[in-house]
């Protein structure tokens, strides 16, 4: 009887066109191929396509503020946020209009700390290597320099030091320039961005120099010297000074940071 079942199932299969396997074959060949196997290499492809897509996109469009950052960045980011709500939450704000040394440490702690740690920690994923050539880094470079010069002419620097209303508008603007400066320099190529900071520090410099060497008062009526018992020239030098050591060394540094990398990568393998 088993042997009649057994020959009519190899007939009916024969019939059908299909290859009969025996059991313990059919079981080989599924634990030899598990089930969601094939669908891994497939999953890995489409993340990869994912991910180049969002590269290109990026290079097209690119984002101001990225939504995800590595843990470096967000940390950068933190520490910048903070730096600027010392600066301006502090009492550094109070002390502008009795003295001109605490209006630089003012303007030094937001241009030249919290605002470059905000943008180098952004710059990790932000990028402007779309950008042909050195137009947007020397446009920077120009905008930053005309905005930090016209708000310490006499009239605006008067007027940001008695007005809160242009407290704030110096403040944001000062804010504003030196993020564009910072994000494009460490987001952009390493040998424009080096040029960019060395150009932004050469006229941080001149006017620190100009400032603090000045030897008579440059704003009359603000430059009191209140703050530690320092007469006007005495405060005012001592605003030099500091327009000197934060801003010019800082944008010095990160351009040289920014030149050494451009080295780098022009260097033979």
């Amino acid at each position: 009887m088993r042997g009649a079942r057994r020959h009519r199932a190899l007939d009916l299969a024969s019939l059908a066109g299909a290859r009969p396997q025996p059991h313990r074959q059919r079981l080989r060949v599924r634990s030899q191929h598990p089930r969601g196997a094939s669908s891994l290499p497939q999953s890995r492809g489409a993340d990869a396509l994912r991910a180049l897509g969002r590269r290109r996109a990026l290079r097209r469009h690119p984002r101001l503020l990225p939504l995800e950052l590595p843990m470096t960045g967000r940390l950068f980011v933190i520490a910048g946020v903070a730096l600027l709500a010392f600066a301006w939450l502090g009492p550094l704000p109070s002390l502008v209009s009795v003295s001109f040394a605490a209006h630089m440490a003012l303007h030094m702690t937001v241009v030249g700390i919290g605002v470059p740690l905000i943008a180098i920690g952004i710059a990790r994923d932000y990028t402007v290597r779309s950008v042909n050539g050195l137009v947007l880094p020397i446009a920077v470079s120009i905008l930053d320099l005309v905005v930090v010069w016209l708000w310490h002419a006499p009239y605006l620097h008067h007027a940001s030091r008695s007005e809160p209303l242009m407290l704030v508008l110096e403040q944001a603007s000062f804010a504003g320039v030196a993020f564009l400066v910072w994000v494009v320099a460490f987001g952009g190529a390493p040998l424009a961005g080096a040029l960019t900071l060395f150009f932004t520090s050469m006229h941080m410099t001149l006017l620190g120099a100009l400032v603090g060497l000045a030897g008579r008062p440059i704003y009359h009526g603000h430059v009191h010297g209140d703050l530690f018992g320092l007469d006007a020239i005495a405060d005012q030098q001592l605003g030099g000074v500091i327009m000197l050591a934060v801003g010019g060394v800082i944008y010095l540094s990160g351009g040289l940071v920014l030149a050494a990398r451009a080295l780098r990568l022009k260097a033979p393998t």
